[in-house]
């Protein structure tokens, strides 16, 4: 162990408090091995919020924002930390810019803010919680040289699990969920155990853009989702659904009478073609489809804008797919 590393070495042995719920924050632990239970008790309830292992750093927040401790660490097996004073770590980061800086500011104080109130937060919630703060923690790690991203998978459980509040078994579980909808894979690494790999960053970062929109739009923070997962009227992606089905069964035709489109509406969303009329006339003014009365007789609607329909389909099912990502991790 080199010099500066033995005058930081901390140990405790099993049972002892590192630090509680409340304390002055001084300082932040790297744990170089055994393992600490963060806990919190809320109302006359201990939750515990995460167990972690080697490599974790923990008591961070208090330093950052200078405020007394969030929670309470203790060694449930003799434990070897590093303890980093906060005059250690603020000279560390006066080498970061300013705005990174205040970025982890802002960041440990809704940390607290969510470690501090007991979690009213539906599944689904929790769900999108969980994939914005992985993709954070993913754009922190650099790529390897297959352009993936790789991340150790206890640590990450165990942090989620710290920063959400939540028991490393949901975590664990929803980390296995990911892999099975194939938005990322597992592997198992010499020395570092199991990891979380990420082929294609791009779409845990699309899928966590969602995610963070869905919350926010929900809570009222934010008026509309952005251009890749706004559609123009409140019923049009039912309607885009509905219209690419109804093709599909009639051979890809791309006209179908308006008495064919009213009947599918009604047996897939049990509302009437009224219910509909504001969102098809806003798609008929776009142009995404038209309406006409063939040789005069009864309304009949077509698609004459094949790119465009398409655009909008597939914005349909992206959204579509996000929407039972989200269920499926929640269930």
């Amino acid at each position: 162990m080199a010099f500066i590393e033995h005058q930081l070495k901390r140990e405790f042995p099993a049972g002892a408090v590192i630090f509680k719920d409340g304390d002055a924050g001084q300082s932040m632990f790297i744990l170089m091995d055994g393992e600490v239970e963060i806990s919190k008790v809320l109302g006359d309830h201990k939750s515990i919020l995460a167990t972690i292992g080697k490599g974790s750093i923990f008591g961070e927040m208090a330093i950052i924002n200078r405020r007394p401790r969030s929670a309470t660490a203790r060694a449930t097996t003799p434990v070897l930390a590093l303890e980093i004073s906060r005059a250690m770590f603020q000279k560390r980061l006066e080498e970061v810019p300013r705005w990174m800086q205040g970025f982890f500011g802002i960041m440990a104080e809704r940390l607290r803010e969510a470690t501090d109130r007991q979690s009213t937060d539906s599944p689904e919630d929790i769900a999108r919680q969980f994939i914005a703060i992985l993709d954070l923690l993913a754009k922190q790690t650099d790529p390897d040289n297959q352009d993936r991203i790789v991340l150790p998978w206890n640590q990450t459980v165990a942090t989620l699990a710290f920063l959400m509040g939540v028991d490393t078994d949901s975590i664990n579980d929803m980390a296995n969920k990911l892999v099975t909808a194939k938005l990322a894979k597992s592997d198992k690494r010499e020395k570092v155990g199991r990891v979380l790999i990420f082929e294609h960053p791009d779409k845990i970062e699309q899928f966590a853009q969602f995610c963070k929109e869905q919350y926010l739009v929900a809570g009222g923070h934010l008026e509309e989702h952005s251009k890749p997962f706004r559609f123009s009227s409140p019923h049009e992606a039912k309607i885009l659904q509905v219209v690419d089905a109804v093709m599909e069964e009639r051979g890809s035709v791309d006209d179908f009478p308006e008495e064919v489109l009213a009947s599918a509406l009604q047996a897939k969303y049990h509302q009437p073609m009224a219910y509909f009329k504001e969102s098809l006339d806003k798609m008929v003014a776009e142009g995404v489809i038209d309406i006409f009365n063939p040789d005069g007789g009864e309304a009949a609607y077509r698609v004459n804008n094949r790119d465009l329909f398409s655009e909008r389909i597939q914005k349909m099912k992206l959204v579509q797919e996000l929407h039972e990502l989200v269920q499926k991790l929640s269930e």
